[in-house]
């Protein structure tokens, strides 16, 4: 497990990541599963779990939210925090969303990654921040898995996935920090597996398991499985029993009816994004090598800027010095035609901008900082 940061949003954002031991650059594309910690969590959380990541040769990344002013860290999931009769959501003005979608190309960017196999898994509010994703990033999540969190209060009405997402739950009806009823941070339990199998087209009667009673654990376990949906995009939902908030995360732990990791695990590798998306635009120049770029002024000594000579479908931008270690990182949703950075922070000498598209084309520009 390796710690790294980088600057987002004007945001210093930390992350930790576990590759496996077997990963070469000649490896097979891995999957992705990202792991969200719940409210005052850290990226230290979900560390145990590495064993997973290596046995089943995935890539594991566990991102750290950011210090809200009130509460301690917190994902801007939308799920309100009730104080005194009001809902208040923590770090509201934080985007991430736009964070783990940088953290996808970061990772991409660094390791052999099957962009169409990258997940979302997360507990409490990393369970509804990870819901955020599949209501805001379907395009690039391809299955969500929530443990004892839900849709938010403050994206009920605008949770509007652009792909159908296959989703798993895992809730307890003995959950008294995120109620299986009455959730005043969002929509509850059952309402939400009913929203998402609507939202899925799955038929709306379950094949039904009690796996209760497999081990003397003292909790019990129903398996509903609402299947046949849109884009092969089924619903499965684990209601519990008897365990408390925190013990709704079943881990490698014996005597237990089922291990969340393991269930989450054999969800997700069913499901891959099959679908890739073709961004149409006037002008639109989609390989860099026929984009033609000028860097000016250069030398430069405070401000530079990339111009291109037509919109250019740009993924993110680095800036590196001449030993390759990135210095500065931006990231696009959109063409663009240019780019302005503020350089007066850094000593004199050569760098490089490392401009890659949404089609994974690089190409590399030499400047001077006088």
């Amino acid at each position: 497990m390796t710690s790294h940061n980088y600057t987002f949003d004007g945001l210093n954002r930390q992350f930790n990541i576990y590759v496996p031991t077997s990963y070469n650059q000649n490896s097979a594309p891995l999957p992705v599963i990202f792991f969200l910690h719940g409210l005052g969590g850290n990226m230290s959380n979900f560390s145990g779990l590495d064993y997973k990541a290596e046995a089943e040769k995935y890539i594991m990344v566990i991102p750290q939210a950011i210090a809200d002013k009130k509460v301690g860290t917190a994902w801007h999931s939308g799920a309100g925090v009730e104080e005194n009769g009001v809902i208040y959501y923590p770090n509201s003005k934080v985007d991430d969303v736009g964070f783990i979608s940088s953290l996808i190309d970061t990772v991409s960017n660094w390791y052999r990654v099957d962009k169409n196999r990258i997940y979302s898994t997360g507990f409490s509010m990393g369970g509804f921040m990870s819901n955020r994703l599949g209501c805001e990033l379907s395009d690039r999540i391809a299955a969500i898995a929530s443990v004892s969190g839900t849709i938010g209060n403050e994206i009920l009405g605008s949770c509007s996935p652009e792909d159908i997402k296959p989703i798993l739950y895992i809730h307890s009806t003995s959950d008294a920090i995120v109620p299986y009823k009455k959730n005043t941070l969002g929509n509850d339990a059952e309402t939400f597996v009913n929203f998402w199998v609507a939202n899925n087209g799955c038929k709306a009667i379950p094949d039904s398991t009690d796996l209760s009673n497999i081990e003397d654990d003292g909790y019990s376990v129903m398996r509903y499985r609402y299947k046949n949906g849109n884009s092969n995009s089924d619903v499965e939902f684990y209601k519990l029993s008897g365990p408390d908030h925190n013990a709704s995360w079943y881990t490698s732990q014996s005597g237990n009816d089922f291990d969340a990791i393991e269930v989450i695990w054999d969800f997700f590798k069913k499901y891959s994004n099959k679908k890739v998306a073709d961004v149409e635009s006037p002008n639109l120049i989609t390989n860099i090598k026929n984009a033609k770029s000028e860097v000016y002024p250069n030398p430069a000594s405070d401000i530079i800027t990339l111009n291109f000579s037509g919109n250019v479908a740009v993924s993110s931008i680095v800036i590196s010095n001449t030993l390759g270690k990135t210095l500065e990182t931006k990231y696009f949703d959109k063409p663009i035609k240019k780019s302005v950075f503020d350089i007066s922070d850094k000593a004199p000498g050569i760098y490089f901008f490392q401009i890659k598209d949404m089609d994974g084309n690089l190409s590399v520009l030499r400047f001077y900082k006088k």
